[in-house]
């Protein structure tokens, strides 16, 4: 297969972006893998864009790190996003790998970069939830100022061979879900404080636990069951 582009819509196999006021609006379909192989051909400049940009960041944590002990430290935080990769379900580890495959990153430091915001950073969001006469409203907002991410916006469609078609807005690169609304009317976003303490290890990021119910959610009763 190769990548597309006629009428300013790129298309790769079954996936496709086309932007609108400079946010790129993201189609993919197929298994997990082949959505994350889409995603990483058809936004490969941008992954690597942000890619580097997280980096940074992460170098600049590192950097407060007495210099004999960061070696040490960065072995850990590789160990760290392992784990969490362990985690997930499969289909979502076959997506993180297509993602690698497609724009090129290494699979183990595109990873780290995913896991980064699980493990290091601290977010306060907010949601709110308006009744009107035409339905539910559902509002989220990032309660800070993402310095890189914000950069870099996207809206993705998601529809999965196996599972609920939805859409996810978040960032270009984070794979976890932040803000997202499946076929069923389904909505939900997550809401982060540094208050709040660490999730254990063994545990599915926050974030994949999202794309996880959107996925498979079609009422609260099935909710509450997952």
């Amino acid at each position: 297969e190769k990548l597309t582009e006629q009428n300013g819509i790129k298309k790769f196999g079954k996936g496709s972006v086309r932007y609108r006021e400079g946010i790129p609006f993201l189609h993919l379909a197929g298994t997990h893998y082949e959505m994350g192989y889409q995603y990483g051909i058809l936004m490969a400049d941008e992954l690597r864009s942000i890619f580097t940009g997280i980096n940074k960041t992460r170098d600049a944590i590192f950097s407060i790190v007495p210099a004999v002990l960061r070696p040490i430290a960065k072995i850990k935080f590789g160990m760290k996003a392992s784990d969490k990769f362990k985690t997930m379900p499969e289909r979502f580890r076959d997506e993180l790998e297509g993602v690698a495959a497609g724009s090129g990153l290494d699979l183990d430091e595109f990873s780290e970069a995913v896991f980064f915001p699980d493990m290091m950073a601290a977010f306060a969001c907010t949601s709110i939830i308006l009744k009107t006469e035409s339905g539910l409203v559902h509002g989220r907002n990032l309660d800070f100022v993402p310095p890189i991410l914000g950069r870099y916006p996207v809206i993705i469609e998601y529809r999965p061979d196996r599972g609920i078609p939805y859409t996810h807005m978040s960032v270009i690169g984070c794979l976890s879900g932040l803000t997202g609304v499946n076929d069923s009317g389904m909505s939900i976003s997550i809401n982060m404080s540094s208050i709040v303490e660490d999730s254990p290890d063994e545990t599915m990021p926050v974030g994949y636990k999202l794309r996880d119910i959107l996925e498979n959610v079609r009422s609260m009763a099935d909710a509450d069951r997952l």
